[in-house]
């Protein structure tokens, strides 16, 4: 039976079904949009997602698994913000994603890697300023020629694998703000930017629309909204 790969962020693992708050409000369980896109493409299941995933680890991802694809076979693949990158993490002691999203603004929220979600190793924690000056300074004004850099890596992906019936279909980040956030489905009750059963719902439909015109690639080109 052929499988649907998942590789992302925290939009791509979709746990909303383990936010207990959520559920009370609005009464309800369902599917995550990539079991339900694994089921329109009568497919098995497997998603590497995971919360705070950086650009980079996200290829890597992708990289470790893909001598496991088989012709016929599905993967979607997203990118992510920029403000996480690639580092040494003194807990693993592996290279591995830094999410550093909260370092300017909201320092007191950051955590180290778990089992859900990357985080700030101490060694970044420790050197906030130094590590602060970095992303001010080397990358984030340079934020759309980062994306398009990991952008063209993509391209090269869906070009060869289409060689041998492997259909790779990659989505920006920056569609996160089209689709219902739990914020706005909740009419404020949760603030939470993630997607609500409204907002997955309406990306499976992008989605299938797009698997069955066999558009591989899209890329919206704006300025990110979501400051450091």
């Amino acid at each position: 039976m052929k499988t649907t790969w998942f590789f992302g962020d925290s939009f791509t693992q979709s746990m909303i079904n383990d936010n207990p708050q959520y559920k009370k409000i609005i009464g309800k369980t369902e599917l995550t949009w990539n079991q339900k896109l694994s089921i329109f493409l009568n497919s098995n299941h497997k998603n590497f997602g995971k919360g705070g995933n950086s650009p980079q680890g996200i290829i890597d991802d992708f990289i470790s698994n893909m001598n496991k694809f088989e012709p016929g076979d599905t993967v979607i693949i997203s990118s992510s913000p920029m403000v996480r990158t690639l580092g040494y993490d003194d807990g693993s002691k592996k290279i591995t994603t830094w999410n550093l999203e909260t370092i300017q603004h909201h320092p007191q929220a950051m955590f180290r890697t778990n089992k859900d979600n990357f985080g700030t190793p101490l060694l970044a924690q420790n050197n906030k300023d130094l590590v602060l000056d970095y992303l001010l300074t080397f990358l984030l004004p340079y934020e759309d020629e980062w994306h398009e850099y990991f952008e063209g890596k993509i391209k090269q992906f869906i070009e060869l694998f289409k060689k041998q019936d492997i259909h790779v279909y990659y989505w920006t980040h920056k569609l996160w703000d089209n689709y219902t956030s739990i914020t706005k489905e909740t009419n404020r009750k949760l603030i939470d930017d993630h997607w609500g059963w409204t907002g997955q719902n309406e990306f499976l439909e992008y989605l299938k629309k797009r698997i069955n015109e066999r558009k591989y690639f899209c890329n919206i080109y704006k300025p990110s909204k979501r400051p450091i």
